[in-house]
């Protein structure tokens, strides 16, 4: 029994996602470590980085991330002022958040540190199979 469990786990896609999952996590993690930003601000920063304000809704799909943790990340990040909500002018309704000047000086002393870190990741993939890939991930989520 013991060595079709062993079979069945290198083989089952979950494990592999979430072994894959684990490396690359471990690795932004370590990097990231060093300037106190844990992976989901980093990830709410890649997305505020266009300059753009989003809703938190948007935010919850974009940055992966659930409501409430996304909300009381959010609380976190204006705290330490690397964002700011603010009422939508055109839908009073509506609160957007955005990067602020500190937000966006932090991300970019990380960024070229997060696509090294990516090039290593991906550095033994030919530029057709690091697409492949990518298309097959995006199609599975």
């Amino acid at each position: 029994m013991r060595e079709n469990e062993n079979i069945l786990s290198e083989d089952n896609l979950t494990i592999v996602l979430a072994r894959a999952h684990r490396n690359v996590h471990g690795r932004i993690s370590d990097i990231l470590k060093a300037r106190d930003i844990p992976v989901e601000q980093w990830r709410i920063l890649s997305v505020l980085a266009d300059g753009e304000g989003h809703t938190v809704g948007s935010l919850c799909d974009r940055a992966v991330m659930n409501f409430s943790a996304l909300s009381k990340t959010i609380d976190r990040m204006v705290s330490r002022a690397l964002v700011h909500r603010k009422q939508d002018e055109t839908d009073h309704r509506r609160v957007l958040v955005y990067i602020t000047q500190f937000g966006i000086e932090l991300y970019a002393s990380c960024k070229a540190d997060m696509e090294q870190s990516e090039s290593h990741l991906i550095g033994g993939l030919s530029e057709t199979e690091t697409s492949t890939l990518k298309t097959l991930l995006q199609r599975l989520v």
